[in-house]
């Protein structure tokens, strides 16, 4: 019986804990990855704060996507637009050197989530 009571209690906490994930605001996902572009191209404080702003737009687009858009084929060509307009508005923030460098660091992201598939 101890037992029994034991695998209760340790499947409440469980699922508890795992009710309780969190989830990022935009804000805090918008600050994240402007972050790694400050960390990633040493951008100066005026394209850090226009870089916020894009990154911004994508996180509210994104959720906005996953809100309204549940068919997973539509959902996808939405979110390619989206981050078609970030890397037109960031061609305007960076410089083409730190353009290229975004760009590289994209492609590379983009190889590892292939590989994590295969």
């Amino acid at each position: 019986m101890k037992y029994l009571y034991f695998i209760l209690f340790f499947t409440i906490c469980f699922n508890v804990l795992k009710a309780q994930k969190r989830k990022f605001t935009n804000e805090q996902k918008a600050a994240y990855y402007t972050q790694q572009l400050v960390d990633s191209l040493n951008i100066s404080e005026k394209q850090r704060l226009q870089a916020f702003e894009v990154n911004f737009m994508v996180s509210n687009s994104m959720d906005s996507l996953y809100k309204n858009i549940g068919d997973d084929k539509q959902r996808r060509r939405a979110m390619v637009d989206v981050f078609k307009k970030r890397d037109s508005l960031f061609r305007t923030i960076l410089t083409n050197e730190q353009f290229l460098r975004f760009d590289d660091m994209e492609r590379e992201k983009r190889e590892q989530k292939k590989k994590k598939k295969e």
